[in-house]
C-alpha cells in the first residue's frame, strides 16, 4: 500500500501572495510580473493611476481646472497648446508592450459616435460649465444640459 505524504506547507488561497496565485494560473505571466513587481525581495502589488494628478498640473496643461476644449485646437504658439506637456502626462491606455489591447476599438467607437453626432445633430450646452467626478474612472456629473437639434 502506497503511503501518502502530507505536506504541511500547502497554503490556502487566502494565504497566498499575488505572485503565488498567478504561478498556479500561468507561470510565464508570473515570471514577467515578478520582474515588474519584486523589489528587494518584497512582493509589492500597489497600482497607482497618476493620470488625474498629471493632467491637473499647470506645468503640463495650462489652466488645468478649467473646461477648455479649445486647448486641443489652438496653434502651437498659443499658451494653451497642449504640446508642452510631457509625452507621458496623458496615457489613458498605457504604453508599450503592456498597453491596452482594446485601444484601437475604443478609438474607433468614439470616432464613429462623434461622426454620427456631428452629421445628425447641432449640439448645444445651456448651462454653466459641467462638473466632473474624479476617480479611477472620471465622468461628467449630472445634470447633462445638452440640447440635440436634428440637422436633417
Amino acid at each position: 500500500m502506497a503511503s501518502l505524504r502530507v505536506n504541511n506547507n500547502i497554503k490556502g488561497d487566502r494565504e497566498k501572495g499575488v505572485l503565488e496565485k498567478l504561478i498556479d494560473i500561468d507561470k510565464r505571466i508570473a515570471v514577467i510580473l515578478a520582474g515588474d513587481t519584486l523589489f528587494g525581495g518584497v512582493d509589492t502589488m500597489n497600482i497607482f493611476f497618476g493620470h488625474q494628478l498629471l493632467s491637473m498640473m499647470e506645468s503640463h496643461f495650462p489652466r488645468p481646472s478649467e473646461f477648455l476644449p479649445e486647448r486641443w485646437l489652438v496653434d502651437k504658439n498659443d499658451p494653451l497648446y497642449f504640446g508642452q506637456a510631457h509625452p507621458f502626462a496623458y496615457t489613458p491606455f498605457g504604453f508599450g508592450a503592456r498597453s491596452c489591447i482594446g485601444r484601437r476599438i475604443a478609438d474607433l467607437e468614439l470616432e464613429t459616435l462623434l461622426t454620427k453626432m456631428i452629421e445628425n445633430f447641432h449640439v448645444e450646452w445651456f448651462a454653466p460649465h459641467p462638473k466632473f467626478k474624479f476617480s479611477t474612472l472620471n465622468y461628467m456629473a449630472p445634470p447633462y444640459n445638452f440640447i440635440f437639434n436634428d440637422i436633417k
